[in-house]
């Protein structure tokens, strides 16, 4: 009875502590796979991951291990960066590992041994890194544009690639971000990577199975827009809406299912020496291991691991609660005449301010009667969390469809005490719009362009100060095809000159 009692103690602290200390992160990445349809598989992945354990039960007993003590806490140290410096990824990968070093320290390296696979399955269900999202996005939209279009080129189906629209006369087929693959690259290289794990064979051939997860994802979704552009040609453009849209999408899924299990019966004919494909795959245990049944106990090594979680889960709430207030002036009083320029402030929309959700905020359009407008927006955050932080524009410009063209760092001298300002420099397009953007980070005091560094300096002061307050500067200028960028820029440099003085007034050293 105690023993039992003993366990339901132990299961329940420790589900506890992983909710208190992730809390944050686990909310957010939740949201993720409700509002992001390529990561809706994530409500998928511990179930998978739960199941692939059940069929494994019977060989689980508790040896213990101190090393898986010392994943615990590593889990623990990744967690806490990843939740002060607001890289919500971090914060979730560390969640899984706290959850691997929890079985390490519970049932010791031999049992560990037949649940690690079914376990990593979980760093599935986080999404990637932002910069990495981005960077995979824009690669696969070019891809499967240039597979698209080769597809209906090599049918004898006239098209023309421009950027990412393929142009097929009568119709202009715009492919955007939300048909660039991504949605099918993640579940089905998780697919692919559960059925190199449960088909026994060579570590070669389950590496292989594993890995063409990737390829029949891009070139599947190639397919798709070709397919798409064939009907759009036949039909018309309401074969690439709508229904029509969410239909080749589910078809794009049963294909690559339907594929994976092909390939197993292909590698399992020509290597299985006349096995069955149900003998194929494993469901029981890693070949060649034998366990001990053995009823499971909680040791020392499991005990100890509570520590870390405790420490974790003290230190994260404590400095969110500790929090320095700072004064500064609100945006409402930000001077709407400077100089020769006169400004017009707006307002977000509902579902910006719900997703942005900064605490001050202003959008002023500046005119002036000769040159161009300029659109300049600012952001302040009092506490920056996991769930509420600056969104750098290098990620939200691509999500809402603009294409960043030219990106760089440029110096914009006589702003700070007659010193230099470092911003970001982007060109970007969308559609036929083209927009000259600068934009940086001010952090306590620090003008910073550098994304890394401002997360830095932020997780340093909300450790040493309890100071995570921090804010966002972004200048838009419309490009004409009349226009010299040259003229443009210096316009943009003198504004940024004139009102950086007044920006310091409103964010806080």
């Amino acid at each position: 009875m105690m023993l039992i009692l003993q366990k339901q103690v132990w299961f329940t602290v420790i589900a506890l502590l992983l909710l208190i200390s992730n809390w944050s992160s686990l909310t957010l990445l939740v949201h993720t796979w409700s509002e992001w349809p390529e990561y809706e598989h994530g409500f998928l992945i511990p179930l998978v991951s739960g199941w692939l354990i059940w069929q494994r039960r019977s060989y689980l007993r508790t040896d213990g291990s101190w090393l898986g003590t010392g994943v615990v806490l590593f889990g623990a140290l990744i967690s806490l960066v990843g939740q002060l410096a607001i890289a919500p990824a971090i914060a979730q990968y560390g969640f899984v590992i706290l959850i691997l070093g929890l079985a390490f320290s519970l049932i010791g390296w031999q049992a560990f041994k037949t649940v690690a696979i079914p376990l990593m399955v979980l760093f599935f269900m986080v999404p990637l890194p932002t910069f990495l999202h981005i960077s995979l996005s824009n690669e696969l939209l070019r891809l499967s544009s240039e597979l698209g279009a080769a597809f209906l080129m090599a049918i004898g189906v006239p098209a023309y690639l421009e950027g990412n629209i393929i142009d097929l006369g009568i119709y202009r087929l715009q492919v955007v971000q939300a048909c660039n693959g991504m949605r099918y690259l993640l579940p089905i290289v998780a697919l692919s990577f559960i059925c190199g794990f449960i088909y026994q064979g060579s570590l070669l051939v389950r590496s292989f199975i594993t890995l063409s997860g990737i390829p029949l994802a891009i070139l599947m979704n190639g397919f798709r827009l070709g397919v798409t552009g064939i009907m759009v040609n036949t039909w018309g453009i309401g074969m690439a809406e709508g229904f029509m849209h969410d239909f080749q999408g589910w078809v794009v899924y049963a294909v690559c299912l339907v594929c994976l299990i092909s390939e197993m019966f292909v590698i399992n004919f020509i290597t299985g020496n006349g096995r069955t494909i149900t003998e194929a795959l494993q469901f029981e245990l890693i070949k060649g291991v034998t366990l001990e049944k053995k009823p499971l106990n909680i040791p020392k090594p499991a005990l100890a691991a509570i520590i870390p979680l405790i420490v974790l889960a003290l230190t994260v709430n404590t400095l969110e609660s500790n929090a320095t207030q700072v004064y500064r002036r609100p945006f409402s009083e930000f001077p709407t005449k400077l100089e020769e320029w006169t400004g017009n402030a707006s307002a977000m929309d509902k579902s910006e301010l719900e997703f942005l959700k900064p605490d001050d905020y202003m959008i002023v359009n500046f005119s002036v009667a000769k040159g161009s407008p300029i659109n300049l927006y600012a952001a302040y955050y009092l506490e920056q969390r996991i769930t509420k932080s600056i969104h750098s524009p290098s990620i939200c410009l691509p999500t809402n469809g603009w294409i960043m063209r030219e990106t760089s760092r440029i110096e914009i001298p006589d702003v700070i005490q007659g010193g230099s300002l470092s911003v970001n420099r982007a060109v970007v397009q969308k559609n036929s719009e083209t927009r000259l953007v600068y934009y940086w980070f001010q952090q306590a005091g620090r003008s910073i362009a550098n994304p890394t560094l401002a997360k830095w300096f932020m997780f340093s002061d909300s450790v040493m100060r309890g100071r995570s307050d921090g804010a966002l500067v972004r200048l838009m200028i419309p490009v004409q095809r009349k226009d010299r960028v040259e003229v443009i820029e210096h316009q943009l440099q003198q504004f940024v000159q004139l009102i950086y003085p007044y920006l310091e007034k409103h964010i806080p050293d």
